[in-house]
């Protein structure tokens, strides 16, 4: 049993010093635009010129998939791979054309090699293709954009180069959106601070890089500096305008904090200029009757793009001219008045029935006078009823201390009684 371990032992030493003098070469990273070529690394290591014959397999591997040979491929099949370096034969590299956004995975190179007489079969390492859409720059006056298509997401991101002008880099917000195919658009927005130093353009750019650190594409624009919101106040009115090179997605936005009482009605006007950039304003009426105070209130413009963020921002301070002056009847105190005379009138109504009750003895609350008439006994005959109060006097038709009401012999008899 020893033996047999020992002998496992050395056949396994025997082949790793055998690999360690033939090794595969692979670059760990390589991309491409979609419909381009791109070229991956192969190179077979021989420093001792061991090898006699060598043969390269190219393998896609998927996860939880089977393996795919790229390379070669039976007679009169159509393939988009092929040996970039057919004169040097230890070179395996090829050459993959029309790259799509689906090809973005790990490819695998294979060597069969006839060392003297035993065959062996070396791999390298792999090589990550990363298959990506152009970048795109969109500059909106004072913000510029970022955008391209990709297989994975997850494993990259957009990164900005501002260069000399740091200065104006605001904030930063970053997007993904899913497609129909399985592909996504990754973009990344960045807002232009004010003022800008330049007095022309300057010059951005935007990376494309993977988790791994490598930079996988690059583009630069030359954008304009951004031109600063403007405000006016005139008495009445404040007006906000600003230049823009886009007006698709761009509104100004107003902010009045606690003064939303003297916001008024708006008026929003947009035009294009000459050269293709637009004006877009924005005129507020205010209420200066509704101000709360008699010192000036900060009003605040802002230019919002419609995912949601500033672009800019610019504020303002306005004197309040009519606080605490109210014209015609304030709701609230109307209603004060109407129910502080109501309740007086009730007040005045019970304590005049209270002096009256208290100034008449029992015995004078309810006087009758009937004439007493056996015949008329059951016959209803009109008496005068001593009430004093006035509420029930009116509703019996009576007056001031004295109700007419009708009320039979045989009632009289019993109240009497």
């Amino acid at each position: 049993m020893a033996a047999l371990y020992l002998g496992a032992i050395s056949l396994l030493l025997a082949v790793v010093n055998t690999l360690s003098d033939i090794s595969v070469y692979q670059v760990p990273f390589a991309s491409g635009l979609v419909g381009s070529t791109v070229n991956l690394t192969c190179l077979l290591i021989d420093h001792e010129k061991q090898v006699s014959r060598a043969h390269p397999y190219w393998i896609l591997q998927k996860p939880n998939q089977p393996e795919v040979t790229l390379y070669p491929v039976k007679p009169r099949e159509a393939t988009r791979a092929e040996l970039s370096n057919e004169k040097e034969w230890k070179d395996m590299s090829i050459s993959f054309s029309n790259l799509q956004l689906s090809d973005t995975n790990v490819y695998i190179c294979r060597i069969s090699v006839l060392k003297g007489a035993d065959p062996l079969y070396i791999a390298g390492n792999g090589t990550m293709l990363y298959v990506h859409g152009p970048i795109q720059m969109i500059f909106n006056n004072s913000h510029v954009m970022c955008k391209t298509q990709v297989q994975m997401a997850e494993t990259v991101s957009l990164v900005w180069d501002f260069g000399f002008w740091e200065m104006i880099r605001g904030a930063e917000f970053h997007d993904k959106q899913p497609n129909p195919d399985g592909s996504f658009w990754v973009s990344s927005h960045v807002t232009l601070q004010w003022p800008c130093p330049a007095m022309g353009n300057v010059t951005l750019s935007c990376l494309l890089r993977n988790n791994m650190g490598y930079i996988i594409d690059k583009q630069s624009a030359e954008v304009p500096c951004p031109a600063p919101i403007e405000m006016d106040f005139n008495n009445t009115h404040v007006t906000c305008v600003s230049q823009i090179q886009e007006a698709q997605n761009i509104s100004l936005a107003w902010h009045f904090g606690h003064n939303k009482g003297i916001h008024g009605p708006e008026l929003i006007n947009q035009w294009q200029n000459p050269d293709g950039s637009y004006w877009i304003s924005s005129s507020v009426a205010l209420h200066q009757e509704r101000c709360p105070t008699k010192a000036k209130v900060t009003l605040s413009c802002s230019l919002r793009h419609s995912l949601g963020y500033t672009l800019q921002n610019q504020s303002i301070e306005v004197p309040c001219t009519g606080a605490i002056k109210f014209k015609g009847h304030h709701p609230v105190l109307f209603y004060c008045l109407l129910l502080g005379s109501t309740l007086l009138i009730l007040l005045l109504v019970l304590l005049l029935f209270y002096r009256r009750r208290r100034g008449l003895n029992p015995r004078q609350r309810l006087k009758v006078h009937v004439p007493y008439n056996a015949v008329n006994a059951a016959r209803m005959i009109p008496v005068e009823i001593y009430v004093p109060w006035i509420p029930v006097c009116s509703l019996l038709g009576g007056h001031v201390g004295k109700c007419n009401v009708p009320v039979c012999d045989i009632c009289l008899t019993m109240m009497r009684k």
